[in-house]
Formats: C-alpha cells, sequence, structure tokens
C-alpha cells in the first residue's frame, strides 16, 4: 500500500443510541444495528493515521433532538444517516471525506415510559474456606430500584438480577460492587442504578452441642405423659461472632402427642423454635421412650 496515493475504504464504527426523550422509551433497541459501515475517501497515511489512533471511535445518535411522529398506534421516526454527513465527518476527522453510510436508515420505535419499583436479586455462586461459612443474612444497597419501560412489558417484570458474583476460597466477609444485568428481552427498559453494594458476612463456625430440656405439647388436658430421657443434646454449627449469644432459652424441643403412634413405645422428636444464625442441627437421641398415664 502506497501511503501517499488516495485510496477509498469502509469503516466500521459502533454506534450508541443515547439521551431518549424524557417521557419516551426506546422499545427495538435489540433489533436496531450496533455498528455502521462509513465508507470514506483519503489518502493513505491519514486513514493508516486514523485506524492507529486510541480513541472513541463510536458514533453517538442523540435521540432527544429526533423529532417523533404518532403513525397509528406507534410512535416512530427514522434517522437518515446520509443526511447527517457534518457530525459524522467531524467525528472521524476532516482529512477523511465521508462518502456513504450504511444502513442507509434506521427506523426508531418508542413508547410511553412507565416507572416502577423492582426488587433485585444477587445471582452468586460462593465457596468458602474449610470452617467458614455465610453468618448472616445477604445485605443489597439498594435491595431494588426503579425501572422504567414499555408499560405492557413493565407488568411482566418482577425482579431484576445481578451480574454472577462468583469467589472460590472465602474467608471473610465479602463487600462488592456488583452490576445489574438485564437480559436481551429487558433491553428496553432503563434502570435507576447501574450497580449495587453487595454485603454478605462471613465467618469462622465452630460445632457446639447443648442439652436442652424435652417439653410435651398437644396433650390432652385429661391425660399425662412421662418421657425418658427427658433431655436430648443439639449438635450445631454457629459462627464465632453468634456463640455468646446462645442460651437454653434459644431452643424449643418438643414431643408433640399428636406424633405418637401407640403401636410404638418411642416417639420423634422436634425442634421448634431455634436461632436462626445456627446451621446443621441435629438431635440426638432422635427419640425418646414414653409413658401415657391416664
Amino acid at each position: 500500500m502506497a501511503l501517499d496515493k488516495i485510496y477509498t475504504t469502509t469503516l466500521q464504527l459502533p454506534v450508541n443510541f443515547i439521551n431518549p426523550p424524557k417521557h419516551n422509551v426506546l422499545v427495538n433497541r435489540g433489533d436496531l444495528p450496533k455498528e455502521l459501515q462509513v465508507k470514506v475517501t483519503g489518502n493513505g497515511f491519514d486513514i493508516v493515521e486514523y485506524l492507529l489512533l486510541k480513541f472513541d471511535k463510536s458514533i453517538n445518535i442523540d435521540l432527544n433532538e429526533l423529532k417523533i411522529h404518532s403513525i397509528g398506534s406507534k410512535l416512530m421516526t427514522v434517522f437518515k444517516p446520509n443526511l447527517n454527513f457534518t457530525y459524522f465527518t467531524s467525528r472521524i476527522g476532516y482529512k477523511l471525506k465521508v462518502d456513504k453510510i450504511l444502513p442507509e436508515s434506521i427506523i426508531l420505535e418508542f413508547s410511553e415510559k412507565f416507572t416502577k419499583k423492582i426488587p433485585v436479586i444477587l445471582v452468586d455462586s460462593l465457596t468458602f474456606k474449610q470452617e467458614f461459612d455465610q453468618s448472616g443474612p445477604v445485605k443489597l444497597v439498594p435491595d431494588s430500584i426503579l425501572v422504567s419501560g414499555p408499560g405492557t412489558k413493565l407488568d411482566t417484570l418482577k425482579f431484576i438480577k445481578t451480574q454472577l458474583l462468583k469467589l472460590s476460597n472465602v474467608n471473610s466477609t465479602i463487600q462488592k460492587y456488583v452490576k445489574l444485568s438485564l437480559a436481551d428481552k429487558e433491553l428496553d427498559f432503563e434502570l435507576s442504578e447501574s450497580k449495587i453494594n453487595v454485603t454478605i458476612p462471613v465467618d469462622k463456625f465452630t460445632e457446639t452441642t447443648f442439652t436442652a430440656n424435652i417439653h410435651v405439647i398437644n396433650c390432652p388436658p385429661n391425660i399425662k405423659i412421662k418421657i425418658y430421657p427427658d433431655k436430648a443434646n443439639l449438635t450445631f454449627q454457629v459462627s464465632m461472632n453468634n456463640y455468646t449469644k446462645l442460651n437454653d432459652h434459644n431452643f424449643n424441643l418438643v414431643v408433640d402427642y399428636n406424633d405418637i403412634d401407640h403401636s410404638s413405645d418411642k416417639v420423634g422428636l422436634k425442634v421448634l423454635n431455634a436461632p436462626e444464625y445456627i446451621k446443621s442441627l441435629s438431635i440426638k437421641p432422635q427419640k425418646t421412650e414414653y409413658l401415657i398415664i391416664k
């Protein structure tokens, strides 16, 4: 390629559709071109210089500057790049002559904008270092955002997901900003936030055992029940930070009269109340002997 000669070439330029009108939303964003084919003429030096220069070569089409027309039940306009050579020349540089732009026309469809508050759901994949685990509820800030879009689509939107938060060998509390994610069918929506702050408490866990008294519930007033043993061991995992909160009153270990099978001399135990912050709770023994006294 002789750089001092004149050449014609086609540039592939990314295109962004920005700044939609205040009361409207672009509804066919997913069908719009991602690039424009811009045919230019210039000498070899200028073409090579343009291609090698590191700067944002995106073309931004300001939707707020376009005149929207009502056609039947639709709101739409047609953007014709070839009628906007001045703008394209200013973006590309005056050393290159813009000859033609494809596509020659871009149909833009709009809808009236509606806004709704939508909850955010964290998508995560976490693995923890040995003896460590999540020690409390996940905190999202904000836990819901304002979403604007076409009314018919907005009515079907129940939540907004985050991008995947994937971490391994975690051994301390997680605090990260996570971007929100839109599926292809949700590209018509505008979000009040692009990311949220995620906090996931993580702590070292230890195994401990409590001895709890067994209570009888739902026993008819004219019946007494003797159980043996009248205590059982509760073994579970608890975080170091929550360990000091534990006491006998945190647990309600019971025998339910309605669970008694009179053909057996034993009845199962169950825990009605236990702290939310414990994990892997087990009861030993799982059953106790009983004697009904009428």
